[in-house]
């Protein structure tokens, strides 16, 4: 499941089939062109692969091709006829609002899209609404804001995203998740009521991956000759809660706009994903097209920039990855030495939190930053993650709200 409500992708229901990152690591962009329709490759990266290897080769576990019967376009959007959902040959898909299934869908699929399209607020309130247990409590994290200003302070480093991590006792483990259909719709109506563009749903080898998440990590785009390729980022920072109403949503907007503070830190982040997208283009070409705009999400409202340019010609699946991984604007600035921060503040790795999703075809490269994920192992119960940039004015009760507004829909 890829896209949601807000999205410009269809929805995409596919089995999957593992491949060797190997297979892939040496794409070259500009002969990616000349590749079969179906020579699609989904990538789930792990915040950990690059934060232990930074600027090194790595072995990427998590590569997968979509496995499809044919694919159909519709104007430029595309979607894909997969081999079952449910144990039916259809796919679901979202299209001039509404759910639509290609194929020869069941009885059973039928009732799901039904159960999950006509009644999706029946599900937000009903027995098996998930709730957030705090795995930090709000003092521990409160201190440990108290010792991140410290470190800034002191010169250590200017900007350190750090998390909160939960856990949803509901949800013990992927199995029961899987014969438990009640469960499963009341998931299934979370995420389409609060899924924006990049939103995501995996599942693989007995894991499930679930982000909500906004942020695009970064894009390729040709020009219409297919002369030059580009590369986008769009960092994220920067937030306020939506409000009860019109006027309040008016207001937080306005303040958020407003900030000074919300500004300078997508500034640092800015120039962190200017030096390492530096690192793969053509010298002197990369521009920030938006210096940070509010934008107006499910649940919250953010900042957000845009940064643009020429990549190289040959640039290769592996050093694009390489250079700018991890995301700058889920670890802070300067990079190497966050990462070292972020692991001594949260002693644990962070696994899938904070890390990408790929595609990758003859058109291009997509990715998304993996924020607002629940993930769920065999052993539960699942765990979610939410985090925020601390620079040298944060004040530790606004970011502990901060927080709070980013786990709105489970409250």
């Amino acid at each position: 499941y890829l896209g949601g409500s807000k999205s410009q992708v269809y929805q995409l229901f596919c089995d999957l089939k593992e491949v060797s990152w190997d297979q892939i690591r040496g794409k070259n962009w500009h002969k990616l062109q000349q590749e079969s329709a179906t020579n699609t490759y989904l990538g789930l990266l792990s915040y950990d692969d690059f934060a232990n290897h930074l600027k090194s080769t790595v072995g990427i576990r998590g590569v997968f091709h979509p496995d499809w019967q044919k694919s159909l376009q519709k104007s430029d959007k595309s979607v894909f006829k997969t081999s079952k959902l449910y144990q039916s040959a259809s796919s679901l898909i979202w299209s001039q609002g509404q759910f639509k299934l290609i194929g020869n869908p069941s009885q059973q699929t039928k009732q799901l899209v039904r159960q999950i399209d006509q009644k999706p607020t029946n599900h937000l309130t009903n027995q098996t609404k998930f709730q957030l247990v705090e795995v930090t409590s709000k003092a521990d994290y409160l201190r440990q804001i108290k010792s991140v200003l410290s470190d800034i302070k002191n010169g250590r480093y200017y900007q350190l995203n750090l998390l909160r991590r939960f856990v949803l006792p509901q949800l013990s483990s992927y199995q029961e998740l899987r014969s438990n259909k009640e469960l499963w719709l009341s998931l299934m109506a979370y995420l389409w009521h609060y899924s924006e563009n990049m939103s995501v749903l995996l599942c693989v080898k007995g894991q499930m991956v679930v982000s909500f998440s906004p942020e695009r990590f970064v894009r390729t785009t040709y020009q219409q000759d297919g002369a030059k390729l580009f590369l986008e980022s769009f960092p994220i920072k920067g937030t306020a809660p939506r409000g009860h109403n019109t006027q309040e949503d008016q207001r937080l907007k306005r303040e958020l706009n407003q900030s000074f503070k919300d500004q300078r830190e997508l500034n640092m982040i800015i120039d962190l994903m200017r030096n390492d997208m530096a690192s793969v283009s053509w010298p002197g070409s990369v521009k920030v097209q938006d210096p940070g705009s509010v934008h107006s999400f499910a649940s919250v409202f953010h900042r957000q920039g845009h940064i643009i340019s020429q990549l190289c010609q040959n640039v290769t699946l592996e050093s694009l990855l390489c250079n700018l991984l991890p995301i700058g604007s889920i670890t802070g600035t300067p990079k190497k030495e966050v990462v070292t921060a972020i692991s001594e503040y949260e002693q644990c790795s962070r696994g899938y939190f904070m890390g990408s999703v790929f595609l990758l075809d003859r058109r291009g490269f997509d990715s998304s930053v993996l924020i607002r994920t629940l993930v769920l192992n065999e052993d539960g119960p699942a765990e979610y993650a939410a985090g925020s940039g601390l620079i040298c004015d944060s004040d530790a009760l606004k970011e502990y709200a901060e927080i709070k507004a980013k786990c709105a829909m489970w409250y």
